[in-house]
């Protein structure tokens, strides 16, 4: 047993630790995280946050330790480790770049075939379904799954696919693409319905031989005659004629059509002056050259015609207003034209808008006067200032002699801040009735506005400043109010501050029972100096009686506490004398707690007696304010 002890001591003192440090060798900063290995055993450790580590213990004698990271390059370090110590180590790791292998990303695409849609309607079809005042084999495409009207509305035979445009899709005839297949801008097609054999339809993955379209393609098939035929009709509003023939090689169709709507819009647009109406020819040439070869020439016109009135007439219809236009103006297919109805000055003034509190700038403006003596419908305005364009801006419907304000950029030479300041709540009037006393006060805001002009030109600034409800303006006066805002208005000189105070006042109402209030809450009515004398003196004498029945309680709860004062100490004696009662020697001590409760129940009989006169006192001097407040009125 003995040799095995010194044995172990021997082992003990040959092991030591191993401490140092991993820097980098470049920057002299300690690396974390970095590996320190004893080679050949299995001992190690990691850096910490400061570099440093700790290895052991390790048997005593030489050994190589290496330290590596994986950003810098390994270092190996021969050391000794003494018997019973530390040996201590620095490492400083040479950074290094690591060279990666190439990352190679290659990609395939499988082609997946999508099969053409299409749609066909055949000619009866089209003859149930075509609606307007002219069967339109056109529009009866707005009424199929996924085809609506245009963005004009429902009287136009334009249609729309999946939300799109009608500019994106493509009408041909045959194999002729019509560029603009509508008259009087989408009302109706050209197409008249007595040529068409079928429609074909395709919504979406159409053919490539169709051309560029972006919503659809629609291919309207003629028809063709197996002998020679011909159709016409006539009404009130339209005339059409209509013609097929084949006479061996040769196949021929035509078609003349003529609208006459102004019979049904003169006497809505005002009469002559109003006439809308067009015309259109279609017509085929087919030659047949062989068994694989065809001549074909295809000829589609139309003329539209809107005649109106150019001066701008203004005229009140109801609560709707429209303007007629003396001269005649033709509107060519594929063309648009605009109308000029006004063309004269109104009064304008420019100003500076200033309403949003959020931002330190003020709009630019314009406060246009409607002097014109017509109505101005709204809609757009591009604002023009010194021949420069300024900006854009929106416009609600302008009646004659009616103002309106339209803002149309920023102006960065002003700046705008605000201030806000709040007194407390101020009685203005107070009134009792029927033991109810009303206090009428009134809370006064003020918000500062601040207005600097940069600039060196004058300017005026229009300030908006909200309504709100429940509060009352004092000052300063607006120039003028709408729904929403009080508008005032400040000049501002070039290079000059103004500051422009709003003060509002919150009325508040607030009741309170008298007969529960102390007289230190009445006297804050009874000092306030808006109130009147014959308010102040009644309230005095409130006030006086309320202090009165505070004296009477105070006196009755004195009585009171008194009283029970003494029943403990009562109390107490008595549990004694049961005591000493048990004891014997200590008669004459009972003796004198006897008489000791004999004195105090004579002056617990003088405080019963006195509360009860206080009570009825108190209840006297209650009576008496309810009477004085039931007859107060002011």
């Amino acid at each position: 047993m003995f040799f095995s002890l010194i044995t172990i001591l021997l082992a003990a003192s040959r092991t030591g630790l191993v401490s140092g440090t991993v820097t980098d060798a470049t920057s002299k900063l300690p690396i974390s995280g970095a590996s320190v290995v004893l080679i050949g055993t299995s001992s190690g450790t990691a850096t910490t946050e400061n570099g440093r580590f700790v290895l052991g213990p390790v048997n005593a004698g030489k050994w190589r330790l290496v330290a590596s990271h994986v950003a810098f390059a390994s270092e190996t370090i021969e050391i000794e480790v003494p018997g019973h110590g530390v040996a201590r180590v620095e490492f400083q790791l040479q950074p290094q770049v690591i060279a990666l292998p190439g990352v190679e990303v290659a990609s395939r695409r499988t082609r997946a075939d999508r099969a053409v849609t299409v749609r066909e309607l055949s000619a009866e079809q089209l003859a149930r379904n075509a609606g307007g005042f002219v069967a339109d084999p056109v529009r009866t495409l707005s009424f199929l799954p996924g085809v609506g009207h245009s963005t004009r509305g429902e009287w136009s035979g334009a249609y729309a696919v999946r939300g799109g445009d009608p500019d994106e899709s493509a009408v041909f005839f045959g194999s002729t693409e019509l560029l603009w297949p509508y008259h009087l801008l989408g009302f109706s097609s050209v197409i008249n319905s007595d040529l068409v054999e079928r429609i074909s339809f395709y919504p979406s993955a159409f053919p490539a031989r169709y051309g560029g379209a972006l919503s659809s393609i629609v291919v309207v098939q003629p028809r063709r005659g197996k002998q020679s035929q011909g159709f016409w009709a006539y009404d009130p509003m339209n005339a059409k004629a209509a013609y097929l023939a084949e006479l061996g090689d040769i196949r021929f169709l035509g078609s003349y059509r003529r609208t006459y709507y102004y019979v049904l819009f003169g006497p809505l647009g005002g009469g002559r002056n109003n006439r809308p109406s067009f015309s259109d020819f279609t017509g085929q040439f087919e030659l047949s050259l062989g068994d694989w070869n065809r001549l074909r020439a295809t000829v589609v016109n139309g003329t539209d015609q809107i005649v109106s009135d150019l001066h701008g007439e203004t005229r009140e219809v109801g609560e709707w207003f429209e303007y007629r236009f003396s001269q005649p103006v033709t509107v060519r297919r594929n063309e648009s034209a605009m109308l000029p109805f006004l063309q004269q000055e109104i009064e304008a003034r420019k100003l500076l808008i200033y309403s949003d509190p959020s931002s330190q700038h003020p709009l630019n403006a314009a406060e246009l006067v409607n002097t014109s003596g017509k109505t101005l419908d709204g809609g757009p305005v591009t604002v023009f200032d010194a021949g420069a364009y300024a900006g854009e801006a929106l416009m609600e419907t302008l009646k004659t002699g009616d103002k309106r304000l339209i803002s149309y950029g920023v102006d960065l030479g002003t700046r705008v801040s605000t201030a806000f300041d709040s007194d407390r709540a101020r009685v203005r009037e107070v009134h009792v009735r029927r033991g109810i006393l009303t206090a009428r006060s009134a809370i006064r805001e003020t918000r500062t506005y601040t207005a600097r002009n940069v600039d060196q030109k004058g300017k005026t600034l229009i300030i908006e400043h909200p309504v709100r409800q429940g509060y009352d303006l004092v000052e300063p006066q607006p120039r003028e109010k709408t729904a929403r805002a009080y508008r005032f208005e400040l000049e501002l000189a070039g290079g000059r501050t103004e500051k422009l105070p709003v003060v509002e006042e919150r009325q508040l109402e607030e009741t309170y029972a008298l007969v529960n209030q102390t007289p230190d809450f009445l006297a804050t009515f009874i000092q306030n100096k808006q109130i009147s004398e014959q308010a102040r003196r009644a309230l005095e004498r409130v006030a006086a009686q309320q202090r009165r029945i505070a004296e009477a309680d105070s006196e009755i709860g004195r009585l009171e506490k008194e009283i029970q004062e003494l029943t403990a100490d009562q109390q107490r004696i008595r549990e004694n004398i049961a005591s000493l009662n048990r004891v014997s020697g200590q008669q004459e001590q009972v003796q004198k707690y006897a008489a000791r409760l004999a004195e105090q129940e004579k002056r617990l009989a003088g405080l019963r007696d006195g509360l009860s006169e206080a009570r009825s006192g108190r209840d006297a001097l209650r009576q008496e304010l309810n009477r004085m407040i039931e007859a107060m009125e002011f």
